[in-house]
């Protein structure tokens, strides 16, 4: 019986090691929106791929920061204390209270990740993604074929990749050049490292524009996969692009 049960013990190990996820994701949800955390749970779930919720940033956590720090009191705690977006004199006309938002929900996932020190890609989803059958499978042969250099890897993107393809071409990987990838609800980072040389350009008092436009341009060493591994749910609508006038403070 022992011998048996140390054969049983033996094959769950081993089931355990060969099934381990070798990343994590963030998922970037605002609390109001269950349902779309229930839904990228689900397929992540299904993947086996582990990850930790990111509490997106609303324009009232904007609010509340800014007049926290206007009147010299404790911060409500939506924004970790290395983020430097300027709260107090910070003017930005051509972005949404939303795309804001959105902005510094992702900053908040990259502080997270540059202080966790890992080596190991993470990958950063927003909760409308859709992953493609068989995700895990395709985005680790995907990972194994990256030059050991990369520092942005997108797998969910909007439209058509522009982009240059490696050569020898490998399974569909591009290396972007000339121009961004609208949308960012599916990405990996190089770990820590990566998250840091994101944080230089992205994490500064004035962002220079929504997340899409300024993303290729903070590294030489972006790639995207082709065909794209993770598509929006437009079902659940957007929360980026309400119309709302752009936040400026008073």
């Amino acid at each position: 019986m022992r011998v048996l049960l140390a054969v049983f013990s033996l094959l769950f190990l081993v089931h355990e090691t060969a099934t381990k996820s070798i990343y994590q994701a963030y998922v970037i949800n605002l609390p109001k929106r269950p349902e779309r955390l229930v839904s990228i749970a689900g397929q992540l779930d299904k993947e086996g791929i582990p990850y930790v919720v990111q509490n997106a940033i609303s324009p009232e956590d904007i609010e509340a920061e800014v007049l926290a720090r206007r009147n010299n009191e404790p911060s409500p705690g939506a924004f970790v204390p290395e983020t430097k977006l300027n709260f107090t004199t910070g003017i930005f006309p051509k972005i949404r209270q939303t795309e804001l938002g959105c902005f510094q929900s992702h900053v908040q996932a990259l502080i997270k990740i540059s202080k966790s020190k890992t080596n190991d890609p993470v990958l950063i989803l927003e909760d409308d993604a859709n992953l493609e059958t068989d995700f895990y499978v395709r985005s680790t042969k995907f990972l194994s074929n990256l030059p050991e250099n990369w520092d942005v890897f997108q797998v969910g993107y909007c439209g058509t990749a522009r982009c240059s393809l490696v050569r020898p071409q490998k399974a569909g990987l591009c290396k972007i050049k000339i121009s961004m990838l609208p949308c960012t609800h599916g990405y990996f980072v190089n770990g820590s490292k990566a998250a840091k040389i994101l944080l230089s350009t992205l994490n500064t008092p004035a962002p220079a524009g929504i997340l899409d436009f300024v993303l290729f341009k903070t590294t030489p060493n972006y790639y995207a996969s082709v065909p794209k591994l993770a598509t929006q749910i437009f079902e659940f609508g957007s929360d980026n692009g309400n119309g709302k006038s752009a936040w400026r403070s008073k």
